[in-house]
């Protein structure tokens, strides 16, 4: 038990502060090498892309609607992102690093990850799993790839839609192409962070089948000690819930603009699409980083369970061949058939997923509250046209 504490501890310091995931990409380097907070990066860095946008709309007096432009004071959909998804998911993107670290962080202080000793070829193992992971995780060539599939989104496709627009974001070409590259940077980032947290779904679910699983039954999170898992899924399942947010938002907006009231678009078949790919994916992007730990556990259980089993019928045989004995020797048996039976009783109700009632709960609550915004809307709406 020791050697494992101490392993726990080797791993943990090979973690902590070692940058294992905190590179790969200019904007984290950066950020890592500032000592920045992702709160406080993503306020400077939505500072440096939104400034030149707004001191520009001011000297050429692009904020009010006129005959022939909508104003910026009335964008009302660029307004809901600035507050919603977009900082979502700049600060998602420089969240991702420490959220994986301390996912890994907190299954190896619980030492829910078996790791014999120090000196085995299992701990060499793990140590060759963080580093690899990490490595994988923050290569160069994913955010090549993301910079490449976003520069030809943004050039290709949502600089030609934009200029388009009648609005103030065509006043002039330094807006026009300031705008663009904001969404250069914000598209560079959402496509990295999407890379990435699909690159660390993959890795813990190798985690979970290269290495066993010490599932702590009464341990305080609820969850057998792999509740850090759990809360990285939670969190990855509110910038869900905020992109659904911004989506009917965006939709209200539309609506009150074009028509004064919050029920237009609400039934367009653009946005019951856009509903029933947040209701597939929704569930997915929460259980896939948990799918093989849940599987490790309920392993755990059956094994524990079979063993268990096993006994019991070798013990239930000795107690009817002791039925005729003498009563201290059919006591023994039925005491260690009894215990036995209470061990079975305990041992089912082991935890099979990592998480815990709270999480789940978080969990929903994030995912239901796009909705719960579209019908606050619609009551309003109803409330006052009635």
């Amino acid at each position: 038990m020791t050697d494992r504490v101490e392993a726990g501890s080797e791993n943990y310091a090979l973690l902590h502060g070692s940058g294992l995931f905190g590179g790969g990409d200019p904007i984290t380097l950066l950020t890592r090498r500032l000592h920045l907070a992702p709160w406080a990066a993503t306020i400077a860095i939505l500072l440096l892309l939104d400034l030149p946008i707004l001191l520009s709309a001011s000297a050429s007096n692009s904020w009010l609607t006129t005959p022939n432009r909508i104003g910026l004071a009335e964008d009302y959909g660029w307004w809901v992102l600035q507050i919603s998804s977009i900082p979502a998911t700049v600060y998602y993107f420089l969240w991702l690093p420490g959220g994986i670290s301390a996912v890994l962080e907190g299954l190896l202080r619980n030492n829910a990850i078996v790791i014999p000793n120090l000196r085995g070829s299992s701990f060499s193992g793990h140590v060759q799993f963080l580093q690899s992971f990490g490595a994988g995780y923050q290569h160069w060539f994913w955010a090549l790839v993301s910079l490449i599939g976003a520069a030809i989104f943004t050039f290709g496709i949502a600089a030609p839609a934009q200029a388009t627009f009648k609005t103030w974001q065509t006043a002039n070409g330094f807006i026009f192409w300031a705008t663009i590259l904001f969404w250069l940077a914000i598209f560079f980032m959402g496509t990295l962070s999407l890379i990435r947290a699909f690159l660390a779904i993959v890795w813990f679910n190798r985690l979970f089948r290269e290495f066993e699983v010490d599932v702590k039954v009464l341990h305080p999170d609820g969850a057998g000690g792999l509740a850090p898992l759990g809360g990285f899924s939670v969190r990855v399942g509110y910038l869900i819930a905020v992109y659904g947010i911004a989506v009917v938002a965006a939709a209200l907006s539309a609506s009150y603009v074009s028509t004064g009231r919050f029920t237009g678009p609400m039934l367009t078949p653009s946005l019951t699409l856009l509903v029933i790919v947040y209701l597939v994916l929704s569930p997915i992007i929460f259980f896939a980083p948990i799918g093989a730990a849940r599987s490790s556990m309920r392993s755990a259980k059956n094994e524990a369970l079979l063993r268990i089993a096993l006994q019991f019928e070798i013990d239930n045989a000795e107690l009817q061949r002791l039925i005729s004995s003498r009563p201290t020797r059919l006591e023994q048996a039925l005491r260690k058939v009894q215990q036995l039976r209470a061990i079975h009783e305990m041992t089912s109700k082991f935890p099979v997923w990592p998480f815990n009632t709270q999480s789940l709960f978080r969990y929903f609550s994030a995912i239901s509250s796009p909705f719960a915004l579209g019908l606050l809307s619609l009551a309003i709406d109803l409330a006052i046209h009635r």
